[in-house]
């Protein structure tokens, strides 16, 4: 058991996502999307398992501005792993930074429905 978590790409025709992404125990993204989706649905964050949460070019925006600014900060779960920014850390934000974010924000230009969701 473990968090583990997904960037998909809806598929009007079917009822299957198209995965894009896929992290394991990167802690501060998930209390990252948590907060964003508590405040999208007015929910408690730590109802955020199983949840989907629409990507959005703002969403984006403040993930990449939290990164820069060094607010990207881990979160304690039972689940979610180590707290620490360390190695494991590091090299998850920069695969975020330099890989996903890019490649996602693509997907929404060229008017995809992108969706982030976890399961602890």
């Amino acid at each position: 058991m473990g968090l583990d978590q997904y960037w998909e790409q809806q598929t009007p025709d079917s009822k299957e996502n198209h995965q894009l992404f896929y992290h394991r125990k990167f802690n501060a993204l998930e209390g990252f999307m948590a907060q964003k989706w508590a405040k999208e649905t007015g929910q408690d964050a730590g109802e955020f398992n199983c949840q989907n949460l629409t990507i959005t070019s703002e969403i984006l925006d403040e993930l990449e501005e939290a990164i820069e600014n060094d607010k990207l900060n881990p979160v304690a779960g039972f689940f979610f792993g180590t707290t620490d920014k360390d190695e494991w850390y590091n090299n998850d934000v920069t695969e975020l930074r330099i890989v996903v974010i890019p490649k996602i924000r693509k997907k929404l230009e060229e008017g995809e429905t992108i969706t982030y969701s976890s399961w602890w």
